[in-house]
């Protein structure tokens, strides 16, 4: 069984390089999915990750947009549920046309909004404010695929991993 662990970034810093570090284990089809109140990081987390990918052009939040797509080693599909009042109306987004993109790995923001449209397999990343620009992320590798992940997932993250007496 895979359990959560929790891990701290200190800066914006630490943030992007989570995110990298968390892309080097990503493949084609999986799912990130990030929660935590307004401000939290999950923007900037996802811009570590699309460094990871290799993304080059700028990345931002896709509020007012539901969806951007990214080019990089592997196609980037950053969404966000924020704004979505029900799970019909991600429906109406093209949510359902991922297919059509090609293989991409999907982050979505907010994605605890809508649980019932997300992959039983996936990476849930909570972000916990904590101060300042400290932020607790409480980091659940779920599904089969993540089983085979999760320790290389955790010693990529080592340098940040919270251990009893921090």
């Amino acid at each position: 069984m895979v359990m959560a662990f929790v891990v701290e970034a200190r800066t914006e810093r630490d943030m992007m390089s989570i995110g990298e570090k968390v892309a080097e284990l990503l493949q084609a089809g999986d799912f990130v999915g990030l929660s935590g109140r307004l401000a939290a990081g999950k923007t900037t987390l996802t811009k570590g990750i699309a460094n990871g990918l290799a993304v080059v052009e700028p990345v931002t939040s896709p509020s007012y947009v539901l969806f951007n797509l990214y080019r990089g080693k592997i196609t980037l599909i950053h969404g966000d549920f924020y704004r979505l009042d029900d799970q019909d109306g991600v429906g109406e987004t093209g949510w359902d046309d991922r297919a059509f993109w090609g293989p991409a790995v999907t982050v979505i923001e907010w994605s605890d909004r809508h649980p019932g449209l997300l992959p039983g397999e996936r990476l849930d990343i909570d972000i916990r404010v904590c101060g300042g620009q400290r932020r607790m992320l409480t980091v659940r590798p779920l599904g089969r695929g993540w089983l085979t992940r999760e320790r290389r997932l955790r010693e990529l993250l080592d340098e940040y991993t919270l251990h009893s007496g921090d």
